[in-house]
């Protein structure tokens, strides 16, 4: 994701946030934190250009707004406010941005928990500490992850590299993208949507052997990495 503040312009926002409810909707493989950041953003902008800010200040603004509606879509401001420094300040930590852009996400938290309740977004069962030992596990699953992420943007990248080069129409290739996505759906149907229902029914597994979570956890990584970059790349 670039969030750039030329692109927010009020109907180009509107009209991004239609199309990505109905890519979302439909089962496209992808996240919603794209979307809401451009929309969070594009509301600072215009604010920021009804105060006839300009420059820098309207940039803070505009992280401002992303931060503070990922928080609430998400209910994790940390998250929202780490997220938008990367995106939209380019990791420029300059502690008065950063404090502003902390008490947007903040404030934008306590609203929406005011509005839906305070209710975690996942039902998580609670867990123990059972030994030293599974420090290690812990560790090389965050050495795991940390592969597979910079694994993904390659493939990602590659994927909206092949498209743009692509002689097919621009309307053509999204919908080239969504029968691919749906023809990988047709054998691991988890790839559809944000992926927030099969996170619920993963959260919820009780007993299972060790060697079929494995194999159906590495088959859905595989397939996910393919939907997403073939949702977002084709446009």
């Amino acid at each position: 994701m670039n969030l750039r503040v030329d692109d927010l312009r009020p109907r180009l926002i509107l009209l991004r946030s239609l199309a990505a409810a109905i890519t979302l909707g439909s089962g496209g493989s992808a996240g919603v934190e794209g979307p809401i950041a451009s929309l969070g953003g594009g509301i600072a902008a215009w604010i920021g250009r009804v105060r006839q800010l300009a420059g820098e200040r309207v940039r803070v603004m505009v992280a401002c707004g992303a931060s503070a509606a990922v928080a609430a879509a998400s209910g994790a401001p940390i998250a929202g406010v780490f997220f938008t420094q990367e995106i939209v300040l380019a990791g420029n930590y300059d502690l008065r941005n950063f404090v502003r852009v902390v008490v947007a996400a903040g404030s934008a938290t306590v609203v929406a928990r005011a509005i839906r309740g305070d209710a975690p977004l996942y039902d998580v069962a609670p867990f123990e500490l059972v030994s030293a030992g599974e420090l290690g596990a812990y560790l090389a699953l965050g050495l795991l992850c940390g592969l597979v992420g910079a694994l993904f943007a390659r493939l990602f990248f590659a994927t909206k590299r092949r498209f743009a080069a692509s002689t097919l129409p621009a309307p053509w290739r999204p919908a080239l993208g969504g029968a691919l996505v749906g023809l990988i759906a047709l054998l691991s149907p988890g790839v559809l949507g944000t992926g927030e229902e099969m996170i619920e029914v993963l959260l919820s597994i009780d007993r299972t052997t060790t060697a079929a979570i494995l194999l159906a956890l590495g088959t859905l990584v595989v397939a996910k990495a393919v939907a997403t970059s073939l949702t977002i790349g084709s446009g």
